[in-house]
């Protein structure tokens, strides 16, 4: 599970301010949402569980609460067409 090529994005502070070249969609993602972008443009995700463990550990969650983060989060960068599974 990686980011896809056609998105172009920049860390500002804890956020990231990304465009989608595809569907030339700007978006904004928070935090929470930036640590799970690093693991993603990294390349090194393998699977979800990944990504909730590291909201988990992060931000001293429950793992309900960030099963469905990480579930929102995915949903959101698919609809952009962002992520390649």
């Amino acid at each position: 599970m990686k980011l896809s090529d056609d998105v172009v994005w920049h860390q500002v502070d804890n956020e990231v301010v990304a465009l989608s070249l595809g569907g030339s969609r700007y978006f904004r993602i928070n935090d929470s949402g930036s640590i799970l972008w690093d693991l993603l443009s990294g390349g090194g995700v393998g699977d979800r569980e990944q990504l909730v463990a590291a909201l988990t550990e992060t931000f001293e969650v429950d793992r309900s609460v960030a099963e469905c983060d990480v579930d929102t989060f995915l949903d959101c960068l698919r609809d952009l067409n962002a992520l390649i599974e």
